[in-house]
């Protein structure tokens, strides 16, 4: 791993040497994990793949495409970077809250992420060198699907403020089966573990 992303190194590696490195890091659960509602497992091409693409979030990969960035580059990143810092770890932390698993799709390392605003100096050059390489359809995808986080994060922060008997006519209008998953949100939204009201307010609670 220092090597190939600390100093971009190539060097030999096997399948076998990624599969470590993705058990390592958490992230071998995304080959695993199926949600309920028959989600599919997110991981899925050849655990190979994470060296092969080094050379686009190793730390010389991060300079050059940082040193080199273009002002329309910057701009185009703009909204993808905001909601890999913002949106994502949010996500993260609201499934661990309704599937009541602490790393149910492993992206537990991203789970404080938004409290630390230097991880934009990674982001931001991390998706210009995925533009450079043709990967901006894939980057507007996820931006797209991350959308909704802001509007969820309102819905709970409205939840945490109603009455028992409030929450119930909430519930009401949905399925049975979603009932306990949302109650937990709530619950873990009242103590804001979710950070609801920020990163310095979930840092106090935790």
């Amino acid at each position: 791993m220092l090597h190939t992303y600390r100093y971009g190194v190539p060097i030999r590696t096997t399948d076998a040497d990624a599969a470590a490195i993705e058990r390592t890091i958490g992230i071998a659960r995304g080959r695993t994990r199926v949600l309920p509602g028959g989600v599919t497992p997110w991981l899925t091409r050849r655990a190979g793949d994470f060296f092969e693409n080094a050379n686009l979030w190793s730390h010389p990969a991060l300079v050059a495409a940082a040193s080199t960035a273009s002002d329309d580059e910057l701009e185009a990143v703009r909204a993808p970077s905001e909601a890999l810092f913002l949106y994502l770890p949010a996500l993260v932390r609201g499934l661990r809250a309704m599937l009541k698993a602490r790393n149910p799709l492993g992206w537990g390392m991203i789970t404080r992420a938004d409290d630390h605003p230097e991880n934009l100096a990674m982001i931001i050059p991390l998706l210009i060198g995925a533009q450079r390489k043709g990967m901006g359809e894939r980057v507007q995808a996820v931006t797209d699907a991350l959308q909704i986080i802001p509007g969820t994060k309102a819905d709970v922060r409205q939840w945490a403020s109603l009455t028992d008997a409030q929450f119930k006519g909430v519930l009401n209008g949905r399925p049975k089966r979603e009932h306990a998953k949302l109650k937990r949100l709530r619950d873990e939204s009242r103590n804001d573990t979710l950070g609801i009201k920020g990163p310095a307010s979930r840092r106090r609670s935790t």
